[in-house]
């Protein structure tokens, strides 16, 4: 009969000499003590560019900040709002910001504004909507934080060999892009539904290259109802999550190829239906009963001053497709440079010889990542026809390909030892602070902190995150070449 007691303490043994021998273990697979430090230093750069473009923009703009937090606050008293509400915060109405200015949020469902609502709620029944703001904020940098970890992870399973390397180089890729790093200004939605959709992107592979199981079932299943109760892009990436479940039954099944495919059919169809019939009650009585639009609330002829796009202005925009290459930055000449530089380096492994190309689930994974992104990209277009916009925003729920590809590309460059990810990662970050940096002063730096001192905080938190960033890119930077040595 087997000791527990004596396999307990061989395995610690066994972590030990992992750890002393420079790894970690978790979960019984080893992670180099790197890419611990690596993690650790992308996070404190993440908070410190993220951090200050938080605390330095206004705490409201010129977008949707207070509709988010008018909608978290009702939401604390026990209501959704409606369109035709308007802001009902009585400090934001006395503040005369976008006075008279429609609900546009009350499209979105609750499930944000749920995760704020008691975080926000307290403070702006006492008038302090500042700091109801500011900490609001502060939740959507953790969220940002747990993305990145989840990207890791992401970058871990999908990283083949160089595992190691593009669980670092992923989330940074990803998370320091120039439009997700000012999300936190507008208060958007768009860091929970984010997080979610790099979640249920990750356990669709899981599905994928592991073969149907009925736990990872249910956590997709929750994941993209999640999902859809946080807003309503989420869309795009079901045709992915559908096809990863029906193809796996396909390649993990037996040697009846039409049984295969009839049982891929049933299951993907399944899960389509679970997610829609737990969702679309809510599209049907908050969104189409008020307006005649399945996702959004606002009147079929409204146009708010805006000339009106044909499908075919869309698909012929230059800033459509400039949307692959030219957002990435705040600089649009080092974007579309860091983009080509990283579709040379995809380009070269993906026809050097490397055997991934013969491998089916290989394959798979990039059709499901493909397709993802090609949803999220249907999903902006049918946005921008009519009167919406086109911004790389609408790109994000598909953050976890687009890392992957900058990472990939970046890091095979094998000469670099991994530094272009680092210079990119600190140019994004330099870039990104300074947009937010008010004019004044003999620099954007001292603009920095006037901006931090009219928000009403202390200049020391601006030169805290300012030594977060320079110490996580040091970290970063080491992490970077030893990883990439392997």
């Amino acid at each position: 009969m087997i000791n527990k007691s004596r396999v307990h303490w061989l395995n610690r043994l066994n972590r030990l000499r992992n750890y002393l021998n420079g790894q970690q273990t978790i979960r019984r697979r080893a992670v180099p003590r790197y890419l611990l430090v690596g993690l650790a230093g992308g996070l404190l750069l993440y908070f410190g560019v993220a951090g200050a473009i938080s605390y330095s923009a206004p705490w409201l703009v010129r977008g949707d900040t207070d509709l988010h937090v008018d909608y978290a606050w009702r939401l604390y008293h026990g209501g959704i709002p409606s369109r035709s509400d308007g802001i009902t915060y009585q400090p934001f109405i006395e503040q005369h910001f976008n006075k008279a200015k429609p609900q546009a949020a009350s499209k979105n469902p609750p499930l944000f504004y749920a995760l704020h609502a008691p975080v926000v709620g307290p403070l702006m029944d006492r008038g302090h909507w500042q700091t109801a703001i500011a900490l609001g904020r502060t939740l959507n940098l953790l969220i940002g934080a747990t993305t990145i970890l989840a990207l890791a992870w992401g970058g871990w399973l999908m990283g083949g060999r160089r595992r190691a390397l593009m669980a670092l180089a992923t989330p940074m890729m990803a998370v320091l892009i120039y439009r997700y790093l000012r999300l936190n200004v507008d208060y958007a939605v768009d860091f929970l539904m984010i997080l979610i959709a790099t979640l249920s992107l990750i356990y669709g592979y899981k599905y994928l290259r592991g073969g149907p199981s009925r736990r990872n079932f249910i956590i997709i299943s929750l994941l993209a109802i999640a999902g859809l109760f946080t807003k309503a892009a989420f869309l795009g990436l079901l045709p992915a999550l559908a096809a990863a479940v029906g193809l796996a039954h396909i390649l993990h099944g037996g040697k009846d190829l039409a049984a295969k495919i009839l049982r891929g059919l049933i299951w993907s169809s399944a899960f389509v239906i679970l997610v829609v019939a737990a969702t679309a009650w809510y599209y049907y009585l908050h969104d189409y009963k008020a307006s005649g639009n399945w996702f959004n609330t606002r009147p079929s002829d409204f146009t708010g001053g805006r000339p009106l796009k044909s499908l075919a202005d869309v698909l012929t925009s230059s800033k459509l497709w400039g949307l692959f290459h030219a957002n990435y930055l705040r600089d649009t000449a080092v974007s579309s440079l860091t983009a080509m530089v990283a579709a040379g380096g995809a380009a070269y492994r993906a026809w050097s010889g490397h055997g991934w190309l013969k491998d089916k689930l290989s394959l798979a994974t990039i059709g499901l990542l493909a397709l993802a992104l090609m949803g999220t990209l249907a999903i902006q277009i049918g946005h921008a026809t009519g009167i919406g916009s086109i911004n790389f925003r609408y790109l994000l729920p598909a953050l976890l390909p687009l890392g992957l590809f900058l990472a990939y590309g970046l890091t095979a460059w094998r000469a670099s030892r991994g530094q272009l990810v680092a210079l990119v990662s600190i140019v994004m970050g330099v870039t990104s602070i300074k947009a937010y940096a008010l004019p004044g002063g003999d620099n954007w730096f001292d603009g920095l902190y006037q901006a931090a001192a009219a928000n009403g905080l202390p200049g020391a938190l601006i030169t805290l995150l300012l030594i977060s960033f320079v110490i996580g890119s040091f970290g970063l930077v080491l992490a970077l070449y030893q990883l990439s040595k392997d």
